[in-house]
């Protein structure tokens, strides 16, 4: 049987990828199915070309039956299905072989010092004038309403009460260089809240991540990851961990850095609309948390400070030259 084609293969994946090893089948949906290591966190996507880059994901070029992934692959039970990587050729029971050597690495676009000032008055206006006219589904529906009264469920008034909560503190916290503990503490109460593969309040949290990057401030998601990691290891799923730990150093889907750069030009009306197609609700959530922690820039906030002599980096500063996860904690 000959190879299938990757398409393009994320940064991080490409790196999880290099030696052989042995994985399992952890999850399987109609675009795309995860994978991980049998020993430690590792995760990848294996998703069609549709569900778009991102850094853990290895996209493929292949005809999907009527029920996607899930009429290809067996799903997952109490025994995993086993796949490996073996001469840098991922074989997965019920697709083809899949050789990543030549496949295109796709990396996010490398963070520019940007003017944080500029960035939120672009936010703040897409949050008042935009957002609120496209009636948002789920959480970012209760943030953006006008009138903040609109119908919703318990399952989402609980995570917009929180994120409201952390909202209070987000501020100081950012004008104080992330020295005030007030907003790290609201913010680990949002690790882990929703329901759904990535829940809610992780998915805020991932916007948060990207937004402090875009902003150039990477000091500050080093901050926030180190205070959040022991919430991260006890309160979520491992593939929303997966997920986390690239956003916390600047690594999202592409999507979202779509907007982030559509957002620092100024364009008047971003295309809000391929929110709707990222999860149920994950792209909104996303979103939210990108526009909250931009508009809470403020014009004191401008310069870039250097890391603190306490600061310990996140694994380096651009994707493109991050080391793979440990595989023994996921770290």
């Amino acid at each position: 049987m000959q190879p299938a084609r990757i398409t393009a293969i994320g940064c991080e994946a490409r790196v999880l990828m290099e030696r052989d090893a042995a994985w399992s089948v952890l999850a399987v949906f109609r675009r795309c199915a995860y994978l991980v290591e049998d020993v430690g966190e590792a995760v990848v996507c294996l998703g069609h070309r549709a569900l778009g880059n991102g850094p853990l994901n290895i996209l493929v070029e292949t005809p999907l039956p009527e029920g996607g992934f899930g009429a290809l692959l067996p799903a997952p039970g109490p025994n995993r299905v086993r796949a490996e990587i073996r001469d840098r050729v991922l074989r997965v029971p019920g697709l083809p072989p899949l050789a990543f050597a030549q496949a295109p690495v796709w990396s996010p676009p490398a963070v520019q010092a940007t003017d944080s000032e500029r960035l939120a008055r672009s936010a703040r206006r897409i949050a008042r004038e935009v957002v609120p006219t496209l009636a948002p589904p789920g959480v970012a529906g209760l943030l953006f309403s006008p009138s903040g009264q609109v119908p919703s469920r318990p399952m989402e008034r609980e995570p917009a009460d929180r994120i409201r909560a952390a909202l209070r503190t987000m501020g100081p916290w950012l004008l104080d260089g992330g020295r005030d503990p007030r907003f790290p503490r609201a913010a680990r109460k949002l690790v882990g809240l929703g329901q759904g593969l990535t829940p809610t309040g992780d998915d805020y949290l991932g916007g948060v991540f990207l937004a402090l990057h875009a902003a150039a401030r990477p000091d500050l998601a080093q901050r926030l990851f180190r205070a959040l990691e022991p919430d991260l290891e006890r309160a979520t799923n491992i593939i929303s961990r997966a997920l986390l730990h690239c956003a916390a150093r600047g690594m999202g889907g592409a999507d979202m850095h779509g907007l982030l750069a559509e957002l620092a030009s100024g364009v008047r009306r971003p295309r809000l609309e391929r929110l709707d197609a990222i999860g149920h609700t994950s792209g909104w959530d996303t979103f939210s948390g990108m526009l909250h922690t931009l508009s809470a820039f403020s014009r004191t906030d401008r310069p870039t400070r250097a890391a603190a002599p306490g600061d310990r980096p996140l694994d380096g500063a651009r994707p493109e030259t991050l080391p793979a996860r440990d595989r023994s904690n996921g770290r």
